[in-house]
């Protein structure tokens, strides 16, 4: 081999090493990623179970509640109006 077949050579070399490494850190930057948003949406899934089980505990709570059981009529402020049912009205006013 002459001397400048050599020099093509490691350069050559040299070129697709280079590439290989950029490659690589392309690759790795998008697992990063990828890592980093699996990880916030496993974070915000635990915070909205948590919410719902917070959800769960009130509701259980208010259903359990008799005081805030109360029969429809004047003294909650709800009056029947035909075709609407029970609905609100300040003072039993119609």
């Amino acid at each position: 081999m002459r001397s400048y077949e050599v020099v093509l050579l490691g350069m050559t070399i040299l070129v697709c090493v280079g590439t290989i490494l950029m490659l690589l850190r392309t690759v790795w930057a998008e697992l990063r990623s990828s890592l980093y948003i699996l990880t916030r949406t496993k974070i915000a899934l635990e915070e909205i179970e948590i919410r719902l089980e917070r959800l769960d505990e009130v509701l259980d709570q208010i259903e359990g509640d008799t005081r805030n059981r109360k029969a429809p009529g004047v003294d909650s402020g709800l009056v029947y109006e035909a075709g609407r049912g029970h609905v609100y009205a300040p003072g039993g006013a119609r």
